[in-house]
């Protein structure tokens, strides 16, 4: 990621022969090293990897940072607007044309009225609000939201985000329909797709399955 290029890596083993215990050491590492990070367990159904949309919002609601304690991007958001990151972090907001920058500027604001976290920010920036669109429509949309989050956590002072996918082999073993498992292929391709989400690394967990169905 040196220089705000995006990377990837695939870990591949036999079931339980370790690959989530090196994805725990992956974010253990990214975040010693100042990465926000997230995972998300595939499964088919509900983490369907032909449908991002409906679960980004997931990967969002579990993210960590380095330093805090707390889960969530609105929560570590929050907290970036009451600690030393403020400054840095209103500047993006007041700068930046991405489509998170309404929603951190709205809980500044407040934050500064001594208002409640209101759930209607949450669910913007935590991508809620794309959660009931499916479909390969979207894909644009969940890579641009990707981009954003990485650019907003550089803002706060952080080197980029991860984001640790497990399980991807369930779109050979669990999606049986030929068009789910390409629309699966095409948005793993936007994902490694280098000219793509600076600052960003995807770690992905398969078994041998993934690759012998490819």
């Amino acid at each position: 990621m040196g220089g705000g290029a995006s990377r990837h890596a695939f870990v591949e083993g036999t079931y339980g022969h370790g690959k989530s215990h090196v994805l725990k050491a992956l974010e253990a590492i990214a975040l010693e090293r100042d990465f926000a990070v997230s995972w998300v367990v595939l499964d088919g159904h509900n983490h369907a990897f032909n449908h991002p949309s409906r679960y980004f919002h997931s990967a969002l609601e579990n993210l960590r940072a380095p330093a805090s304690s707390s889960r969530g991007l609105a929560t570590i958001v929050a907290q970036w607007l009451r600690g030393p990151e403020r400054d840095s972090v209103i500047a993006w907001s007041e700068g930046s044309s991405s489509s998170l920058a309404w929603s951190v500027d709205s809980l500044r604001r407040l934050l500064e009225r001594g208002s409640y976290l209101g759930w209607d920010v949450g669910y913007h920036l935590e991508s809620r609000d794309i959660a009931a669109k499916n479909g390969r429509a979207q894909f644009s949309l969940v890579s641009q939201r990707i981009q954003d989050v990485a650019s907003l956590v550089r803002a706060a002072g952080l080197n980029g985000l991860v984001i640790l996918f497990d399980e991807l082999e369930t779109v050979a073993t669990l999606l049986f329909g030929i068009r789910q498992r390409f629309l699966s292929y095409e948005f793993l391709n936007l994902l490694v797709d280098g000219r793509r989400h600076p600052y960003c690394f995807f770690a992905f967990a398969v078994t041998p399955d993934f690759g012998r169905n490819c």
